[in-house]
């Protein structure tokens, strides 16, 4: 009796958990959107390839844990 309910508790934590760090991450997607595309752009238009580079790879991070 005492397993299943610490495997409850287990799931409840675990869900919790899981949809926290949903809105954390949609909120990481939501301020790449607004603030890393324009910079990632002004980079490219100003030939700075390593910055445009490490913007697009956190774009890439980011939808990539939002796919999952």
């Amino acid at each position: 009796m005492e397993e299943n309910t610490m495997n409850e508790m287990f799931i409840d934590i675990a869900g919790s958990v899981l949809a926290d760090m949903r809105v954390l991450i949609e909120g990481a997607v939501t301020l790449y959107e607004d603030d890393a595309l324009p910079l990632n752009r002004l980079a490219l238009k100003n030939d700075m390839l390593s910055a445009a580079s490490a913007f697009d790879a956190i774009g890439v991070a980011l939808y990539s844990i939002c796919q999952h």
